[in-house]
């Protein structure tokens, strides 16, 4: 759905941000659409930390290895 001058721009469920080009943009400085979305990345992140520690230590291993906390974390969401 593009917009054209008959066609006003379509509100956003967020209440302050529009359809633009038919593509759904937050560009609203107190949208905070774009926020959540990071903070549940890094979650997710951190969460397969945090079940690569509960495994270790049902296991029982007293260390894990650098580079399997580092592939569990993945790719830094925010420098990519």
């Amino acid at each position: 759905m593009t917009t054209t001058p008959d066609q006003p721009a379509r509100l956003l469920d967020c209440g302050l941000c529009f359809e633009e080009h038919g593509e759904e943009i937050h560009p609203h400085p107190e949208c905070t659409v774009d926020r959540l979305a990071e903070l549940e990345a890094e979650h997710q992140r951190w969460a397969r930390v945090h079940d690569l520690i509960e495994r270790a230590i049902d296991k029982g291993s007293s260390s894990i290895d650098l580079w399997l906390i580092e592939d569990a974390l993945g790719p830094n969401p925010s420098t990519s």
